[in-house]
């Protein structure tokens, strides 16, 4: 059986772009500057910026993720978190606007 990590790398690998690296991934995860959600068929990478929590990456099932974020939202607050944020193509545009993100860049 393969570790939650090596199951979460299939997953997130391809959404790294630019200079990011699954090392890097892994460091910011040791480190705990970084947060690993794991769902059904998905995986998501989240970082805390001042009262944000970014969404860094995400892989995996649409379906899944959209049903983990509920989940990943109530930590953020219970962690006192004020904001979330993503980067990603523009089709979480459609995807998140149901849950009341907006696009502001």
């Amino acid at each position: 059986m393969s570790s939650p990590l090596a199951s979460a790398r299939a997953l997130l690998e391809p959404a790294l772009i630019d200079n990011d690296t699954w090392a890097e991934v892994e460091a910011r995860l040791n480190a705990n500057t970084a947060q690993l959600w794991l769902g059904e068929g998905c995986a998501m990478v989240t970082e805390l910026w001042g009262d944000c929590i970014h969404v860094w990456l995400g892989g995996g099932s649409l379906r899944g993720l959209l049903t983990l974020r509920p989940k990943v939202e109530a930590t953020a607050r219970h962690w006192g978190m004020k904001r979330a944020t993503i980067n990603g193509r523009l089709g979480w545009d459609r995807a998140l606007k149901r849950c009341g993100y907006v696009r502001q860049g």
